[in-house]
């Protein structure tokens, strides 16, 4: 028996993911704040470089984790070959999502008097919703030739 989109369905559906995608994004945070600490710290780099080696590492880690654990089902295993071109998209998303939470937290700050960290602690969880949204659909977009053969319906849900 076939299911119709519910509410319950799409908190399930959203909490889940959604979740996934945050844990792996808490991951990058961990795997960044080391590496941008060892490389100033131990290495003597200056912060710039640093900074920017260690966020595109993370991006990298959040891309693996993300194709491994979060997207698994959107992820077909016989296209090895799109690997390359979904890093690249991920990475726009990413970097998409950096430039416009530098905005927000400066129109926080800036325009609505937030002190540092809840301006940030806002910013991110908007800028998680517009990651997670682009990385799900656009990112690992499902081929709608893979539906039609597979014989199933294409994914018509939402955040």
């Amino acid at each position: 028996m076939k299911q119709g989109f519910t509410a319950r369905s799409c908190v399930r559906f959203f909490t889940s993911r959604y979740l996934r995608f945050c844990l792996v994004g808490l991951s990058g945070l961990v795997v960044d704040s080391i590496l941008l600490l060892m490389l100033t710290t131990q290495a003597d780099w200056p912060v710039v470089p640093s900074k920017l080696l260690a966020a595109e590492v993370a991006v990298a880690n959040n891309f693996f984790w993300n194709n491994l654990w979060t997207f698994t089902p959107e992820s077909d295993p016989r296209s090895a070959s799109k690997l390359e071109y979904r890093f690249l998209r991920f990475n726009v998303v990413s970097l998409t999502g950096i430039l416009l939470s530098t905005v927000l937290v400066l129109a926080f700050r800036n325009r609505f008097g937030f002190p540092i960290l809840p301006a940030n602690g806002a910013a991110v969880v908007l800028v998680s919703l517009w990651n997670f949204r682009f990385s799900k659909f656009w990112v690992w977009e499902r081929n709608s030739s893979q539906h039609t053969s597979n014989n199933h319906q294409p994914d018509t849900t939402t955040v």
